[in-house]
């Protein structure tokens, strides 16, 4: 999601038309066209209903129009008052692969000459460190100062006996595992790792299977096991001292979003992770504390 896009799509939407929103924008009519495409092919809808020359906001394109003007405002307001060429210093927990927050770094690159400083690291070490301007990581307990959003967990690999499991956030593996058990879902051989990244990437590669944090912009979304046991939604924190960063990231998260995961794994697969819209899970799930 870029967010020149999104400020086309506004404008599209305000003015009835594609050639008005090219004059506003000083853009060409093929440029307004292609940037409404990419939007509405990566969300699986259509935003917009064509009417010779005027446009009209489908029912779909509601929702999603509500979700950008959201996006767009918190975007504008973190742009007020920053200081050009400001460092980020940004740390998501290793569960995350980059391509699960890639939407998130497009709109931070977007800011006001931010330069940003990414780490990847266990949760337990985001979670102590005072330095960061962005922290993404799991609790261990209750956040009550903290944003709380819910990513989606499903499984990735070749469901072949081998269960791939990684010694970073080790409770989200342990959940796995639990919920294998009780489903009685035949495991031959534990395969351990010592990062979320190397688990995901021997699972993809068919070793096994293994949980995964999925989205539309995962990189893993074509390697979705079908007939697994659902796993319950993830608590991810959000931290920083900008509340309209945290808005930001929650609101770019929630557009990412995909259907449910684990029920309908093969027709995800099928539609080429299109839907827009999330399948809440009624549970939540946090790791154990850390110890």
């Amino acid at each position: 999601m870029r967010m020149r896009d999104i400020q086309i799509l506004l404008a599209v939407a305000d003015s009835a038309s594609f050639t008005k929103a090219a004059d506003l924008l000083r853009l060409s009519q093929p440029a307004i066209s292609l940037a409404v495409k990419r939007f509405e092919q990566g969300l699986g809808i259509r935003i917009f209903e064509r009417h010779g020359h005027t446009v009209r906001v489908s029912k779909d394109g509601e929702h999603v129009l509500h979700a950008v003007r959201k996006i767009n405002d918190i975007f504008q307001n973190s742009l007020s008052g920053r200081t050009a060429h400001r460092r980020l210093k940004i740390g998501l927990s290793s569960l995350l692969g980059a391509s699960d927050i890639v939407s998130i770094i497009r709109a931070l690159q977007q800011s006001s000459g931010y330069e940003l400083e990414i780490t990847f690291a266990p949760s337990e070490t985001l979670w102590a460190r005072d330095d960061l301007d962005l922290t993404m990581y799991i609790p261990a307990v209750e956040a009550p100062t903290d944003e709380l959003i819910n990513v989606e967990l499903g499984w990735i690999g070749a469901r072949n006996g081998t269960f791939i499991q990684s010694t970073e956030e080790r409770g989200v593996w342990d959940l796995a595992f639990t919920e294998l058990r009780k489903a009685k879902i035949q495991i031959e051989r534990i395969i351990d790792v010592n990062s979320s990244l190397h688990a995901y990437e021997l699972a993809a590669g068919g070793i096994g299977f293994t949980p995964c944090v999925l989205n539309k912009a995962s990189r893993f979304a074509n390697r979705i096991v079908a007939e697994m046991p659902a796993l319950p939604a993830l608590n991810v924190a959000i931290r920083a001292e900008d509340h309209h960063i945290v808005e930001m990231v929650a609101a770019l998260i929630s557009v990412d979003r995909i259907d449910d995961v684990t029920a309908s794994a093969s027709s995800l697969l099928s539609s080429a992770m299109s839907s827009p819209d999330l399948v809440s899970v009624s549970e939540s799930f946090r790791p154990r504390p850390f110890n």
